[in-house]
Formats: C-alpha cells, sequence, structure tokens
C-alpha cells in the first residue's frame, strides 16, 4: 500500500473539529481522550487546527472561534488553512453533539488502520531490501510488531468492573442528603406512581396496557405533557392512530378545563375561549414533538427519534401509540406476535441506545373480560409475550366501575343469545346517559412489573370529557380500599 495515501475520513477529523470549537466543555473533553496521532497527517489543515486546540486546552484558555483564530495568527498558520473562513466551515458541518463518540472511535480505527499499514509496509520494505538473515527472527520480529499494534485495538461492548463501580458509587453519593421520597427519573406528574417507579428511568421500555376506551392514550398524554413541563426536556409522540390537531386538541381541554365535545362542536362561549387562549399559551412552552405518521414503521420510529435526538441534543421520554399499530417491514410471515416481538426488541435496545426512557401503549386481550375478576394481568398482554420479557416495567389501567358494567352487558348478551331473543343485545344498552363533564371515574393504575423494583397500585381519577387524570383526595383513596380484587392479584 502506498503509505502517502493511508486510510482516513477527513470529514470526521472536520467534524471533531467543529464540535470543540462549538464547545467548550466538549472541547476539553476530547482533547483527553484523542491525540495528535488520531489526525491524519495528509490532512494537514485539520491537523494544524487539532494542535492549535490541544495548546489552548494546554495553557487552560478557552476554546472558541475567536481564541483559535487568534492562536493560529500568532502562529503564522491562519492563512495556510484557509482563514477564518475554514474554521467556520469546520462548524457548518456539526448538526449535533450526540453522535461525538462515534466521530471520536471513527478517528481512533483509521489511526490504528494507519499503524497496522504502516507496519506492514515495513515488514515488506525490509525483505525487498534484502535485509532479512534469519527468516524465523525476521517473521518473530515482524508478528511481535502487529500483535504489539492489534493489541490497542479496543473492544466495544465491554466495561471494565472498577469502571461501573466508580460511576455507581458517585451516584450514591451525590444521592446522601436527599429526600427518601425522592426519585431519579424523569417525573410522570404522579407522585405516587414515581413513588413505585422512581420515575421513567433512561433506558427503559415502559409498557402502558389497557382495554380500548379505558383512558391509555389519555394517560400516555398526560405523562408526555407532566415530562415536558416538569424536566423542560423534549418529549416526542409518535401517535399512529391520532392525528396531531386530535391530540392538540385533548390537550386544549385537559389544560383548560373545557370538555372536548365543546371544542369539536365550537358551541365555545366567551369564557371557554379565554380558557383555549390561556391553554394555548401554556401548552406552547411545552417542549412536545409530535409525529402522526400512520402505519409508520419501527424503523422509522428508531430513525426519527435519533434524528430528533442529535437536532435538539436531549430526549427526555418518546412514546409510541400504540405498539399494535407499528409496521414491521421486510417481514415474510403475517405472524402478528412475532411482528410485536421484533417491535418491543426495537424498542428497548432504542431506548438504550439513546438512553431515554421509552412509553409504549399496548392493548390488552379479550380474555380478561371472561374471568370473575377482571383486573388485567400480564398473561392479559395481547399478541405476544415478548411485551412482558422486553419491558422494564408493565402497567395496567384498571376501571372497576366499567369492568363490572361490561361484565354486566356480556352476561346478558350471551343470555339472550342462549335464549336465541330476537333482540339479541341487552336492554339499555344503548341508551345515552345523563352528559356531565365534571364526572370522574376512579381507577387504578396496577404496576405488575417493575424489573428493579416493587409492584403496586395507585389509585386516580379520570375526568373523560377532559381526557385529564388527577390525584385523588384522601377520601376517594380510602373509598378505593374497598376493591379487595386488585391487592389479591399482588
Amino acid at each position: 500500500m502506498d503509505i502517502k495515501n493511508l486510510p482516513n475520513d477527513e470529514v470526521a477529523e472536520k467534524t471533531v473539529l467543529g464540535i470543540m470549537i462549538m464547545d467548550d466543555k466538549k472541547a476539553f473533553d476530547l482533547l483527553d481522550e484523542l491525540e495528535e496521532e488520531d489526525f491524519y497527517y495528509g490532512n494537514i489543515k485539520n491537523l494544524i487546527v487539532y494542535k492549535g486546540l490541544a495548546e489552548l486546552h494546554k495553557q487552560s484558555k478557552g476554546i472558541d472561534i475567536q481564541t483559535i483564530t487568534s492562536y493560529l495568527n500568532t502562529t503564522k498558520e491562519l492563512d495556510g488553512i484557509g482563514g477564518v473562513d475554514y474554521l467556520v466551515s469546520l462548524t457548518a458541518l456539526v448538526t449535533g453533539f450526540a453522535n461525538v463518540e462515534y466521530y471520536v472511535k471513527t478517528l481512533k480505527d483509521y489511526a490504528l488502520l494507519r499503524k497496522f499499514f504502516t507496519a506492514i509496509s515495513v515488514v515488506e520494505k525490509n525483505y525487498n531490501d534484502g535485509k532479512i538473515k534469519d527468516i524465523n527472527k525476521y517473521v518473530s520480529e515482524s508478528e511481535q510488531t502487529l500483535l504489539e499494534i492489534t493489541s490497542e485495538r479496543r473492544v466495544e461492548g465491554f466495561k471494565k468492573s472498577d469502571e461501573i463501580a466508580r460511576k455507581l458509587g458517585k451516584q450514591i453519593e451525590s444521592s446522601i442528603g436527599k429526600d427518601v421520597n425522592a426519585f431519579s427519573g424523569i417525573s410522570t406528574g404522579f407522585p405516587k406512581l414515581d413513588g413505585i417507579l422512581n420515575g421513567l428511568q433512561k433506558g427503559n421500555l415502559i409498557v402502558l396496557a389497557a382495554r380500548p376506551s379505558v383512558g391509555k392514550t389519555a394517560l400516555g398524554l398526560n405523562i408526555a405533557y407532566n415530562c415536558a413541563i416538569k424536566s423542560k426536556k423534549p418529549v416526542a409522540i409518535f401517535s399512529i392512530e391520532m392525528s396531531s390537531n386530535e391530540i392538540m386538541c385533548r390537550l386544549f381541554s385537559n389544560r383548560s378545563g373545557v370538555p372536548m365535545d365543546k371544542i369539536s362542536k365550537n358551541m365555545l362561549n366567551q369564557n371557554d375561549r379565554q380558557k383555549l387562549k390561556e391553554a394555548e399559551e401554556e401548552i406552547s412552552r411545552a417542549p412536545l414533538y409530535i409525529d402522526d405518521t400512520g402505519g409508520i414503521s419501527i424503523d422509522d420510529i428508531i430513525s426519527k427519534s435519533k434524528r430528533l435526538k442529535n437536532d435538539l441534543h436531549d430526549l427526555g421520554l418518546i412514546v409510541v401509540d400504540y405498539i399494535g399499530k407499528v409496521k414491521v417491514p421486510n417481514m415474510r410471515t403475517d405472524n402478528k406476535v412475532l411482528e410485536i416481538d421484533r417491535v418491543t426488541g426495537s424498542l428497548k435496545q432504542l431506548a438504550k441506545d439513546l438512553d431515554v426512557p421509552i412509553l409504549a401503549l399496548a392493548q390488552v386481550n379479550r380474555n380478561v373480560e371472561v374471568r370473575e375478576s377482571a383486573v388485567p394481568q400480564l398473561s392479559n398482554l395481547k399478541d405476544s409475550g415478548s411485551i412482558e420479557q422486553d419491558a422494564d416495567q408493565v402497567v395496567f389501567i384498571y376501571n372497576p366501575e366499567q369492568a363490572h358494567a361490561l361484565k354486566q352487558k356480556n352476561a346478558q348478551y350471551g343470555a339472550n343469545k342462549e335464549n336465541n331473543e330476537e333482540e339479541s343485545k341487552p336492554n339499555n344498552v344503548d341508551k345515552q346517559e345523563k352528559y356531565d363533564p365534571n364526572h370522574s371515574d376512579l381507577v387504578f393504575i396496577l404496576v405488575r412489573k417493575n424489573r428493579n423494583g416493587r409492584t403496586g397500585n395507585i389509585s386516580l381519577l379520570f375526568f373523560k370529557a377532559f381526557q385529564r387524570f388527577d390525584t385523588p383526595s384522601e377520601e376517594t383513596s380510602c373509598i378505593a380500599s374497598k376493591y379487595h380484587e386488585i391487592d389479591d392479584l399482588e
């Protein structure tokens, strides 16, 4: 190989340099990690800039476009690289900081490859020059040289125990003196649920499941909004069934207290309009990002999530509504179970890769309705056992009054069918109840799996007219204790 043209990645070099110029803190971290040999000597402009940044770091001076410009001007090297324009062009390549470790790895890998090829060239040159007197000794020395180079190769995927132990030790040390009721994850907005889950933890896949029309989309949206407001971090929502306008209508109702029915029918008085205007201002401050692509594929969810985090430099939470509607491209079978397996496995890996919690909504199958107790269990997760396997936490929504009414309706429907009655529907099924926008249902949030903590139940009030969940009063919480069938499944 011509050692004048050794392997290198000029774009990766420029991107790393651009990141260092743009972010002083990252520059100091990267300069501690990188070496001069990580930059290819053939890309002389990049090497000059790196040496300049390294010297500023050595002198403990701040790094930005002005300081590196001044330094290179002092060393008479600024014009040689193309002036300030070249430095600006380096920063223009930067689209975010999320992938900086990838670029550093690329530079290290190419530096190692250059060493390897250079050593092979020297071995070949010694042979061509006739400098070999003892072939066995020559082969042994050449082999040792190559082994020393390849031993520098970084093995990905393994971390030493001392590194992990020290990191955890620092976390434990930093928690000393803090409120014992505090939690380390991102808040759901519901203190008792945070107490069980320890907040939504980075890298975790949290599955929220329920039968249709119980409120899982509403609770998912409540949690997404609370996370965005409380953490001030961007929250991504993949809404597969509902449009972004429908999602926003629910948020407007949720935050304003104006029933969704009035908003959709435009039956608004002056007071309603004022409340909606205030809600608009409040919601506009929440860093929510909604993708309403119908039939989105798991590959698109992955790529869009990575791009969003790269662009925003951070991501607090990803919500997927819901697992059963996510498409899996290039599957050679229509087996729904295998599709769900692929989706949940991919979402768990995405949570780990981005170091972000993912809240994925799922359905509970009909089997829950035929049991004596209609309380959902892990075995009721629809279509796949992989949901339970891949999820770090599994949370169910259970509305006892609705479940009881449904069981009665099913029982009556079955009796009518068995008696061959002409009208098989139970009496009064279609009867309209008096509409009360302030009516709330007492629902239970059941944490049935929690990989790193305890399981348990909490009660919430669900105001369906506003798609809002609230923490009940102590008096209401006491009423919740009458539902013994929930505790029996603990």
